[in-house]
């Protein structure tokens, strides 16, 4: 639990995990511990443990949205590999963070009560194990519009323990529950769209002062994390990156007035549209300085399972120590946006978001031919019907962020640059305004760009009438000159859009592409 007074910022660096591993299934190629590149709901125990022990990482997170999750994740490691979790100790030396359904969302969704149990259950495991502390301290709560829901977890999560702890003393010979320490599970909000990114306060005074309302507990430290992938696919990608760093402005103007440290997570995949992180080089150092004071970084999929194990161990590594340098030194960054600037930027934002909407529904008919044989590398819910369907983008429905993604780089046309005619329309004066708070943006762009197809665009844009995707595409290339496609992803997206119609070709030029990306979207 990071949540203590006592705790100075240098020992809170010391002890927070700075990268987490994600079930985001953006890989392309076979993972390490099965036969393929797909993770069904019995590999995923066997993926926690090559994370936590071949490849080092220090926070894991667990998924029960629209997924099976166990109910005893603990036991069934502990029975799959029973030595696996002695040299790294859970809870000290690496932490397991679940991700519960949202019960605003989905509060008939039987995973989330069933995961309400695993923070109780787990600590008849930690006992036979000889520890004397949860297992899992927090848990993430998705979409998180509102602060008082997380605080209503928390409260939930409490009252179950205090139940379950009553019922052990019933059984048996009466003896107390085997934990008799503080118990507290504390709830992450994992803010998802741009409105709420731009204005995070809101989100965490309703949870912290609801927390003290619901459970008597005060709060020194709250982790947040910012989503960069879904409010990319719902606003498109500059709205995000104006988001996400506004984000991280505002939880440093937070601390400076609440004097609550808010150590912020950065949920990013390897796409340039999700986020643009591999273990290379060049690609942390552009995140690094995308995201100045981020705390923690995901590692999803791809990352961890399209590199060598040496490059991502290192990478790991080299993560953990710079991510730790820079949330130091936070409050050494320049200032965010004054107030009158921040009114400017949501003006921005809304004006960018509108022009990317009407880009995704003329895109949107074409997109949908090419998901439907993007390849599914996790295992999820399949009947949408009985789950909810809370991706939209401007009232139509969304393709996940990550198949959207693949989709639209087969075609040679980058996600990425939907909407981008609206930055013609913006004064100098706004431009300027955004390029000073994400002054890497150009460089996400030619990224972007990277995985364009001229031919196939020509022909696609020509033969399905595309004319705002036509003048998003002329906006950007206009401010990226000189940036030239990749020559053999190009061809592979005119192969792939060549095929449309014919499923097995387009299923194979899928994934070639995805292979020259290392990345599927």
């Amino acid at each position: 639990m990071f949540n203590r007074p006592d705790l100075s910022d240098e020992e809170l660096a010391r002890v927070l995990p700075h990268t987490m591993g994600t079930q985001h299934p953006d890989n392309v190629g076979k993972v390490p511990f099965g036969p393929s590149p797909r993770v069904n709901r019995e590999l995923e125990e066997e993926e926690v443990l090559h994370n936590v022990t071949v490849l080092g990482l220090p926070e894991q997170m667990i998924d029960y949205e629209k997924k099976r999750g166990g109910c005893t994740p603990l036991w069934d490691w502990l029975h799959r590999c029973p030595s696996c979790l002695e040299g790294r100790v859970i809870g000290r030396d690496f932490h397991v963070t679940p991700r519960i359904p949202n019960p605003d969302a989905d509060r008939d969704d039987p995973y989330f009560w069933q995961s309400l149990g695993i923070f109780s259950n787990s600590l008849l495991v930690m006992r036979r194990m000889g520890l004397p502390w949860l297992a899992f301290s927090e848990f993430i709560i998705p979409d998180a519009s509102s602060g008082a829901t997380v605080a209503k977890v928390e409260r939930d999560i409490l009252e179950r323990f205090r139940l379950e702890a009553a019922q052990y003393r019933t059984y048996g010979d009466g003896s107390a529950f085997p934990f008799d320490g503080d118990f507290f599970v504390q709830g992450i909000p994992l803010i998802e769209t741009v409105e709420d990114l731009l204005a995070p306060e809101r989100i965490w005074d309703d949870l912290i002062r609801t927390r003290k309302e619901l459970t008597g507990r005060d709060t020194f430290v709250q982790r947040s994390f910012i989503a960069r992938s879904d409010p990319a696919l719902k606003a498109g990608l500059v709205a995000a990156l104006v988001a996400a760093t506004v984000a991280l402005h505002r939880g440093r103007a937070y601390e400076r007035r609440t004097g609550v440290r808010i150590p912020q997570i950065m949920g990013i995949g390897s796409a340039p549209f999700r986020g643009g992180l591999t273990p290379e080089p060049a690609s942390m150092e552009a995140v690094l300085e995308s995201y100045p004071g981020a705390a923690t970084l995901t590692v999803q999929s791809a990352f961890r399972y399209d590199h060598p194990v040496p490059a991502v161990t290192g990478a790991i590594r080299d993560l953990g120590a710079r991510l730790a340098e820079g949330w130091l030194a936070r409050h050494q960054t320049p200032p965010g946006p004054n107030p009158e600037e921040m009114e400017q930027l949501k003006s921005v934002v809304a004006r960018l978001k509108a022009a990317y909407e009407a880009s995704y529904r003329e895109l949107l008919p074409l997109v949908s031919q090419v998901a439907d044989a993007v390849p599914s590398h996790r295992e999820r819910y399949e009947n949408v019907a009985l789950t909810g369907d809370m991706r939209r983008v401007g009232g139509l429905p969304a393709v996940r962020a990550i198949k959207y993604a693949a989709s639209c780089y087969t075609l040679g046309l980058p996600p990425g640059v939907l909407g981008f005619r609206a930055w013609t329309d913006l004064s100098g004066e706004e431009r300027s305004l955004v390029e000073r708070t994400c002054p890497t943006l150009f460089h996400w762009l030619r990224q972007e760009l990277r995985y364009r197809s001229p031919e196939s665009a020509r022909n696609l844009l020509r033969q399905e009438r595309l004319p705002l995707l036509t003048r998003d595409l002329e906006a950007a290339q206009a401010v990226t000159l000189g940036c030239e496609p990749d020559p053999a992803h190009a061809a592979a997206a005119a192969r792939a859009a060549a095929a449309l119609g014919d499923r097995p070709r387009l299923a194979a030029a899928i994934l070639e592409a995805a292979s020259l990306r290392r990345f599927l979207g």
